[in-house]
């Protein structure tokens, strides 16, 4: 399987995650839902906002996310093998 991790164009918030989803149901694979207790990882980042970018500019990045996320049916990203998964 190639799959290649992280679409890497989402930048700021929105849709990364639902793009992993949406790519996995596109492999067929079945999804589900961890309902006991359970610990997860975060990967810390700074905060966007108070980083010199206006809510205008913030929301415009949303929406250019959401079209790309829309638009793009592709199981594959970073094609230069960044995130290769081999099995």
């Amino acid at each position: 399987m190639f799959f290649s991790g992280y679409d890497e164009f989402y930048t700021l918030w929105g849709r990364e995650d639902d793009d992993l989803v949406k790519r996995f149901e596109l492999l067929g694979l079945k999804m589900g839902y961890i309902t006991d207790k359970t610990s997860y990882l975060h990967q810390w980042h700074k905060k966007f906002m108070g980083l010199g970018r206006s809510k205008k500019h913030i929301k415009k990045q949303v929406k250019k996310n959401d079209s790309y996320f829309n638009r793009n049916n592709s199981i594959i990203r970073n094609p230069d093998g960044w995130g290769e998964l081999d099995s």
